[in-house]
């Protein structure tokens, strides 16, 4: 499996750009985060995208909405936290990791995960983000944890790139130390 990150990092240079771009601060790779996160979402409420989507309001649980259209089912999150700038609850932020899991499990079946985001919906300028997910499976094996490589890439201030341009964590990089 070496390689494989670099591998599909050439295939997405947007992503590449955002996560490895040395010149960027921490803001600066949230925001870019956000605005590709942004170009992912839908400016919809989630009634009208149930709607669209055949789907029918079933019940609702302390956190979720469920939909249902024949036998498939979905759930939807609504609140305003995702709106938090620069914090662990940002939206835009969880919509483009979701979306590099995703893409990055397509590539190679050992990486990456699809926790079943099938929509982001934010309305401009609003104050409130509605994740809507179908089932997944959320009784991942301490070895199956996509944890480590994933704050890996998240944790930017962390990393340093290797002798072979692998980003790695720093004090486990043989050239840093």
């Amino acid at each position: 499996m070496k390689g494989v990150i670099d591998q599909f990092m050439l295939l997405q240079p947007g992503t590449r750009e955002i996560l490895w771009n040395r010149s960027l601060d921490h803001e600066g790779t949230i925001e870019r985060m956000e605005l590709h996160a942004k170009s992912l979402s839908l400016d919809m409420d989630v009634d009208t995208w149930m709607a669209k989507e055949g789907y029918v309001f079933t019940h609702a649980t302390t956190k979720r909405r469920h939909w249902r259209r024949g036998t498939q089912t979905l759930s939807s999150k609504t609140t305003p936290d995702f709106t938090e700038r620069l914090g662990p609850n940002n939206g835009f932020m969880r919509v483009f990791f979701h979306d590099v899991a995703t893409k990055l499990r397509a590539f190679h079946p050992g990486y990456g995960w699809d926790e079943g985001l099938v929509a982001a919906l934010y309305r401009a300028g609003g104050q409130e983000m509605t994740l809507v997910h179908r089932a997944y499976e959320k009784n991942w094996t301490e070895e199956e944890s996509p944890r480590g490589w994933v704050l890996a890439l998240i944790a930017t201030d962390d990393l340093c790139l290797d002798g072979r341009g692998e980003p790695t964590w720093l004090g486990t990089c043989n050239v840093c130390h």
